[in-house]
């Protein structure tokens, strides 16, 4: 990486790492090769041992009983972030361990008593541990499964990430992101989830702005991850996953900044990204938690659920774990494929974004397909036209229930209720309140809205106002006292 080789000190010695041993690479060099790079060495935070493991390090060298815990002692000094009971042995007592300081560092920070995405998910795999969490093509990850895969990333993770600091993932909505944002969770990191189809210029502006510590990838990835970062002035240490495994092929050089919230530590959402313009605010635990509570109520979501994401949002995937239901990646699947695994699987909720809808109504073989275990079916993102709405129902049977919302305030509201006048976006959330302001602008004053956009204070005073956000979108009361969207602001 350009800018990352700087020269040692004898006070600062240097480590040299092979950017070669990262899988999936092409040469782009004129030598035929990367070559080594020779970087200061960065202090790791100071952690209870054996906790650090230098990369190579096995993990499993430390012999039975390494920790000195039993499954027992775990589960009641840290309850939190303790194995389910039944989990003995001396590979899944070292990765609980790991995540121990920063789940007390999460406990003991002023402020930051409320749980986080890792409790919740830790809650749920102590519950039902044999239950399939993510399922992915071949891949089925029990809860089990991603506890202990999200347990030994974290241990690759904390000599390089301290708390409040940034983690940027790369890396699709399936099984990897989930065991890596808990995993950024339990070293106290804050999440930062990016969209890996994005081109790399605008990556290395994202990265720019957010400072991370570490930026973690698969081998689908990392060509793009090394090119966006290479052009920073502080790029990240680089962590690789791949086979349930995961290495650090790059250090960063210097510590990262860090973030705070009030109520727990916060996680980082893209809004929207452009040259000059940042896009990612700031949204805690506690406030992304109570959200997918309100819509897990709202959707008559429950344990045995079997959802089905199409829509590629990293939400879907997080808020399924926290759940406690199974959570199947569609996103990248043909028309003919979601249609099969919803018989196949009897999956129980369809998630997804227009045009899907109207692509599934207009598939040969009408009354050939046996959906009676599916009861629910969202959609995201864009409003989906009346007519495809219509074409959906006639052929399953089903009515689409709407979810209105953004990236910054969290689900506003979830429309599907029968009477509803066109284009209005249903009744409030709980807690959820909807006006339509001067110049016809939405504002909305939610329990689950981000507070700010992150380092920009000019935008954040133009658009968060006295508890209230201003949405770009433009609306009219409707009736029955809701709200109709009419348009957009330029």
């Amino acid at each position: 990486m350009a800018g990352a080789g700087a020269s040692s000190t004898p006070s600062s010695p240097a480590c040299v790492i092979d950017r070669a041993r990262a899988p999936g690479l092409t040469d782009s060099s004129s030598d035929g090769g990367y070559a080594p790079l020779v970087l200061p060495r960065r202090a790791p935070p100071r952690l209870p041992s054996p906790l650090v493991r230098s990369r190579g390090q096995r993990r499993d060298s430390a012999g039975p009983g390494a920790t000195g815990l039993t499954t027992g002692e775990v589960a009641k000094e840290f309850p939190g972030n303790a194995l389910p009971s039944g989990w003995d042995g001396a590979r899944q007592l070292r990765a609980a361990k790991a995540t121990l300081a920063g789940a007390w560092l999460l406990r003991t920070s002023r402020g930051n008593r409320m749980k986080t995405l890792g409790d919740v998910f830790d809650d749920r795999c102590r519950r039902a541990p044999d239950v399939p969490a993510v399922v992915s093509g071949a891949t089925r990850l029990t809860f089990a499964d991603l506890h202990r895969w999200s347990a030994q990333l974290s241990l690759t993770m904390a000599p390089h990430v301290s708390p409040g600091q940034r983690v940027a993932l790369l890396l699709p909505v399936e099984a990897a992101l989930a065991a890596a944002a808990v995993a950024v969770t339990r070293v106290a990191g804050v999440v930062a989830p990016l969209d890996p189809a994005s081109p790399v210029p605008e990556l290395t502006a994202q990265l720019a702005e957010l400072d991370p510590a570490a930026l973690v990838t698969d081998a689908d990835g990392v060509a793009s991850a090394i090119a966006a970062t290479s052009d920073l002035s502080q790029p990240p240490a680089l962590v690789l996953l791949h086979a349930g495994e995961a290495d650090v092929i790059e250090r960063r050089a210097t510590p990262a900044r860090a973030l705070s919230s009030d109520d727990s530590p916060p996680l980082l959402q893209l809004v929207a990204h452009s040259p000059g313009h940042r896009g990612h605010v700031v949204r805690s635990h506690a406030r992304v938690l109570a959200e997918w509570k309100a819509l897990r109520d709202a959707l008559d979501i429950e344990a045995g659920d079997r959802i089905l994401g199409c829509s590629g949002f990293h939400s879907t995937l997080f808020a399924a774990l926290c759940a406690g239901v199974t959570f199947y990646a569609g996103q990248t699947l043909p028309p003919r494929e979601v249609l099969a695994l919803l018989e196949r699987e009897d999956i129980t909720v369809l998630e997804g974004v227009s045009p899907l809808f109207a692509t599934l109504a207009d598939l040969p073989g009408r009354g050939k397909n046996d959906l009676r275990s599916l009861r629910v079916v969202v959609s995201s993102r864009e409003p989906v036209a009346e007519a495809e709405a219509s074409a959906f129902h006639r052929r399953f049977g089903l009515s689409l229930r709407q979810v209105y919302g953004s990236a910054v305030t969290g689900a506003i509201s979830v429309n599907g209720e029968p009477g509803t006048a066109p284009g209005s976006i249903g009744r409030p959330l709980r807690g959820v309140r909807v006006k339509v302001v001067a110049g016809g602008a939405i504002a909305v004053a939610s329990p689950f809205a981000a507070t700010e956009f992150l380092d920009d204070p000019a935008a954040t005073a133009a658009r968060f106002r006295d508890g209230f956000y201003l949405s770009g979108d433009v609306g009219a009361k409707a009736s029955g006292g809701t709200i109709a969207i009419t348009g957009s602001l330029s």
